[in-house]
């Protein structure tokens, strides 16, 4: 018999013991049934779609804002007082890689992280320290330009706040929406630099020990440049 387990498929077969036949159960991580579809997959696969796969991969720099508020605890993380935290503009560093077939349509994921910090309404003129850390999957449709591609992506994004400002503190991840829209220039046969600009659209609902505060639609803005190298194609 085969069943599925929490995290990998199980099969069961009987072992005789006497005029018994109790059964064995074997788990195979789903891992290893994703390994074996691939294998299966690339090996019928026409030949031509390999020329017509590439993939670019390397390094991102950019810049990270928030368009918008949020409400946070006054000073004390456990009085219960709310006021207006601002997560304040920060550069931002990470990575990306995009599978594209046929030069149009790509896969891709990214992570950033920025060391943004947070102003607290009660302390307009300072700021607590903190950080955002962004990971996403996108779908792009590209279309050449000349020896660039113009690209539109959309897709999905887990946003997560952190730092001091935030260590008391539940509500502060998110799942997120992604639109983008960027440029990439060849400048080499192998080399390119992917310019892009891209927003975010989730929610964030900060909660205490003792208080829950009002949750908020939240728009965060990030400007990237790459450097990437393209492999294949």
């Amino acid at each position: 018999m085969v069943g599925c387990g929490e995290w990998g498929i199980n099969f069961k077969h009987p072992i005789a013991e006497g005029n018994d036949l109790p059964t064995r159960t074997e788990r195979v991580p789903t891992w290893f049934g994703l390994v074996i579809f691939a294998v299966v997959l690339s090996s019928i696969a026409p030949f031509n779609l390999y020329a017509q796969v590439s993939v670019e991969l390397g390094p991102t720099v950019g810049f990270y804002a928030s368009a918008t508020d949020t409400e946070g605890p006054n000073a004390n993380p456990f009085s219960g007082v709310a006021t207006k935290w601002k997560q304040l503009p920060a550069v931002a560093y990470g990575g990306e890689a995009t599978v594209w077939i046929g030069g149009r349509i790509g896969i891709g994921g990214a992570y950033l992280y920025s060391p943004s910090d947070v102003r607290n309404g009660a302390n307009s003129t300072g700021h607590e320290s903190a950080s955002v850390q962004i990971a996403t999957v996108r779908a792009t449709y590209g279309f050449e330009v000349g020896n660039n591609r113009v690209y539109l992506s959309g897709g999905v994004g887990r946003i997560k706040r952190g730092g001091s400002a935030y260590e008391d503190l539940n509500g502060n991840e998110d799942t997120a929406a992604l639109a983008g829209v960027g440029n990439t220039l060849r400048l080499a046969r192998h080399l390119r630099i992917n310019i892009g600009v891209d927003a975010l659209f989730y929610s964030l609902q900060l909660k205490s020990s003792t208080t829950t505060f009002p949750s908020h639609s939240q728009v965060d803005l990030v400007g990237r440049v790459g450097l990437v190298y393209r492999l294949g194609g």
